[in-house]
């Protein structure tokens, strides 16, 4: 199951001002409402960041958790130079 975030996309109109710990929760809100209890996650570029608070927040919600291409988040993050990031 892929799926856009709120206000991301096509999913409708654009939220404001979200955070990372209020889009897992969305998360764990959207696989009840389709009945699912846990699943493997692959959380990819931002959804690493989505994915590591949906296990810190739901962690009964999650089996695995794969992060690819993402980081930790926060004060200390290194994103390396601007070239890359373009």
């Amino acid at each position: 199951l892929l799926f856009a975030y709120p206000g991301v996309g096509l999913s409708g109109p654009p939220v404001v001002r979200t955070s990372f710990s209020a889009l897992a929760d969305r998360t764990a809100g959207l696989m009840d409402a389709i009945g699912l209890r846990r699943a493997d996650v692959l959380g990819w570029s931002m959804g690493g960041f989505v994915a590591q608070q949906l296990g810190a927040r739901h962690p009964e919600r999650v089996r695995r958790l794969v992060l690819a291409g993402t980081n930790p988040g926060g004060p200390a993050t290194v994103l390396g130079p601007r070239a890359d990031q373009r």
